[in-house]
């Protein structure tokens, strides 16, 4: 993550409004610039769910990951999942 400002995070050079969905207990410290983020797609092409950060490469919560796998893959299919 390069900038940080309120609800709006800085990814790649783009901006987007965010949206912390971490358990209340891992927003404590809460992000920062340069922490590397797990995030998906929001509602809108703006938006972004922020859902886990990395550590070492590696996502801190890879269970979560797992979770949205069926999501993924149908992104990639082109299908939609609920």
């Amino acid at each position: 993550m390069e900038a940080l400002a309120g609800d709006r995070l800085t990814l790649h050079g783009r901006q987007f409004r965010f949206t912390d969905l971490r358990p209340d207990d891992e927003r404590v410290p809460p992000l920062r610039v340069g922490d590397t983020v797990v995030a998906r797609s929001g509602r809108t092409a703006d938006e972004l769910e922020v859902y886990d950060t990395m550590q070492e490469g590696r996502p801190l919560h890879p269970e979560r990951l797992e979770a949205a796998f069926p999501q993924i893959e149908a992104a990639y299919q082109g299908q939609t999942t609920s």
